[in-house]
């Protein structure tokens, strides 16, 4: 199935270019150790469009065992079918307080874990592209300091 560093590079046989490309479609075109590949994808992984892609060693999200390239599904019971709504279900959980997340590991496997929630140290923050300008930008959306201003 799915191994550790595969790219997408077209689903049925068709170019990906970015997020939006990926529908609910089966079979995919990767590239692994230098050659091309056909797989498939059950439909239901692309349930949201939130991976997490990068978590810090020594983090909450992989103490708990959230680690990377693991599609976040629902927050205490919220979807998150895109990064608005995981902000939004993220915005709402207290510093100290429990955190349900689903997840969809890349092989199909669904998971539930339990963090707790960390702003003194760790803030919640986003990472967004912004594909007009072709940046990254950074925000903290909640903190010890910015909590009751959103």
């Amino acid at each position: 199935m799915w191994e550790q560093g595969d790219m997408v590079l077209a689903i049925n046989r068709k170019p990906v270019t970015c997020f939006n490309d990926v529908e609910t479609k089966l079979v995919f075109t990767i590239f692994r150790q230098g050659h091309e590949m056909e797989n498939q994808l059950l439909t239901w992984m692309l349930l949201s469009e939130v991976l997490l892609m990068v978590s810090r060693f020594v983090s909450p999200v992989h103490k708990y065992g959230l680690y990377c390239q693991q599609w976040i599904v629902e927050v205490n019971g919220k979807p998150t079918l895109d990064l608005d709504a995981f902000v939004n279900a993220t915005k709402e959980i207290e510093h100290g307080e429990f955190v349900r997340v689903r997840t969809v590991q890349l092989n199909g496997k669904p998971r539930v874990l339990t963090l707790k929630q960390d702003l003194h140290y760790w803030p919640t923050r986003e990472l967004r592209f912004d594909p007009e300008t072709a940046t990254w930008h950074r925000r903290i959306i909640k903190s010890l300091e910015t909590r009751d201003s959103l």
